[in-house]
Parts: C-alpha cells; structure tokens; sequence
C-alpha cells in the first residue's frame, strides 16, 4: 500500500514521501477519514493484490543478487533475513540488521574468513525514524506473528490505528495545499503493483458502495 504521491499539477512529491495509495485515492475522491478507514480490510487487500506481491518482490531481490558478484549467496541471505520477520521499514529501507548481514557476505567476498559472517554487530538505526506498519491481514496472508496498523515518522509521531494515519494524511494533504482534485500516486519504476486509477476506482469504490 506504500506509495510516493505527488501534487500533479506541479509534480511536487508529498511532505511526508511515504503515503498510503488507498488514504491517497480516498482524499482524492472526498471520502470522510470515517468512511475512508474501513476501505482498509481483507477484502480490499485481495482485490488490489497486496497479497500477490511477495513473490514478485523476492524475484526482484534475487535478480538484483544474480546481476552481482554476490549471486551465489542469496538463498543463505534471504532465508536468514525471512526468518526474523518482517525486515523492511518501509518499500526502500530495510532493517539495520539485513544490512548488517549484507555487509557481512560483502566482507567475505572481499576476503575476510567466513567467521566474519558469525560476528555480533551492533549499529544504529538510523533508517527506523520513517516505519511502515506490516498491516496485520498482509501478515496473516504471509504466516508472519505481528502485524499493526502503527506508523511512524520522524521518530517522535506515532500514529496507531488506521483513523489516526487518515486524519494525520489528509491533514498533511490540506497544509501543503493540495486539493483532492490534484493529488495523484507517483508510479516509480520498482514499483510491482498495478495503481492503475481503473483497479483502484474498481475495488475501493465497490467497498464503499458495499459500506453504504
């Protein structure tokens, strides 16, 4: 659900860069937060494929592996990383401790002995002020323990429930200026979903016709 948007008659991105294409395609057609938070279900996560992006990921991940010197240690890195869970902040940052193994494979091929990949590392975070919640039905569909509808920026604003991230958007949205009728998702080139306007319009709007 993660996306960049952008205010389309400037191509200017967002404040916050990271939004929600369902909270960005309900502001842009006037939906109340109060309606727009119920948009966030089972139902609409099937209809929109959220639950089909994982395999298209990891095949992305694992060609990015193929293209480098490191092609033959991805199924040892991908397996540990996938086994502690969810381990990405957000689309494009992941957590501290996959870098960490990364650096580690890294150092290896550079000629370190394979004890390297045993060593205890500890580094700060840096990339955890921006976090992403892994929606819970996302989680169950992926057998992960977890999942929140939490979301962090800059640290200090936490968000819980999906009411308080809607209101905190759209609040964001009307600050900046930015008119529903100009506020538009950002397709950027990694990105494995369709936000094509037709699916979107096609499902959401069917869930609040549901809802009405």
């Amino acid at each position: 659900d993660i996306c960049y948007a952008t205010r389309s008659s400037t191509a200017e991105l967002t404040e916050h860069h990271y939004n929600s294409a369902i909270a960005v395609w309900a502001y842009r057609h006037g939906v109340p937060a109060e309606a727009a938070q119920h948009l966030f279900n089972d139902r609409v996560f099937q209809g929109l494929g959220y639950y089909r992006g994982w395999n298209a990921q990891v095949r992305a991940l694992q060609q990015a592996f193929a293209e480098s010197q490191l092609h033959a240690h991805f199924d040892a890195f991908f397996l540990r990383v996938q086994r502690t869970g969810s381990f990405m902040h957000s689309c494009n940052h992941p957590r501290i401790h996959v870098l960490v193994r990364l650096a580690q494979i890294i150092a290896q091929e550079l000629g370190c002995a394979p004890a390297v990949l045993e060593q205890h590392i500890e580094v700060d975070d840096f990339l955890s002020q921006d976090s992403w919640p892994l929606y819970p039905e996302v989680a169950r569909s992926l057998s992960i323990p977890g999942g929140s509808y939490r979301w962090r920026f800059k640290t200090h604003t936490l968000l819980d429930g999906v009411r308080a991230y809607l209101d905190f958007a759209y609040s964001a949205y009307q600050g900046q200026g930015i008119a529903p009728d100009d506020i538009a998702v950002f397709a950027w080139a990694g990105d494995r979903y369709d936000r094509s306007d037709a699916l979107y319009d096609r499902v959401l709007g069917a869930e609040l016709a549901r809802a009405a």
